[in-house]
């Protein structure tokens, strides 16, 4: 909600003083003038909720429509705003934690990678290019980015015997391979 009172009878204008300048007004200026509904998606908006003021930053999934008289003119405007500020910060906030992710993953000392449930390889460190001596190739290869896999007898394994391949098919760890 804006938290705004008093506003029967008045314009967009007049209730909301601080969208100048922000595109709103803009934008149903040309749904009026087009007749064209602008929407939009995730669109910050700063928005004097107190009424003191103070503007808060707040995201909106927005519609704005015309509506039309009986002769086909553009009578007004349907304006829609969905506050989806709680859910662009959760977004946010999880956008960074995979960065921290990734970072932490790339600076490790050890060869770490990942694979999706079909075996192509997802993510993977310096450490793990350093030790296939390649970067693997998307679409190409499965399981491990490396040309060829070994057991520890020196025996070339076959895809279905990668460890990753069984840790994941097995949803168990794989130990000592």
């Amino acid at each position: 909600t804006s938290g705004k009172k008093d506003v029967i009878g008045k314009t967009g204008r007049e209730v909301f003083p601080e969208f100048e300048g922000q595109g709103i007004f803009e934008f149903i200026d040309q749904v009026y003038k087009t007749g064209e509904t602008f929407s939009a998606k995730e669109m910050a908006i700063k928005i004097d909720r107190e009424g003191n003021g103070q503007l808060t930053e707040v995201y909106q999934n927005l519609l704005q429509q015309p509506y039309r008289d009986l002769e086909g003119n553009v009578a007004g405007i349907f304006y829609f705003g969905v506050d989806v500020t709680d859910e662009v910060k959760y977004r946010k906030k999880i956008e960074e934690s995979e960065k921290q992710y990734v970072d932490l993953v790339q600076n490790l000392s050890a060869a770490v990678y990942t694979c999706d449930a079909e075996g192509q390889v997802l993510v993977f460190n310096k450490a793990a290019k350093e030790l296939w001596g390649r970067e693997p190739e998307k679409g190409k290869g499965k399981w491990s980015g490396s040309w060829k896999n070994y057991n520890q007898a020196g025996r070339e394994l076959p895809c279905e015997e990668y460890p990753i391949f069984r840790a994941i098919k097995e949803a168990r760890p794989i130990h000592g391979e």
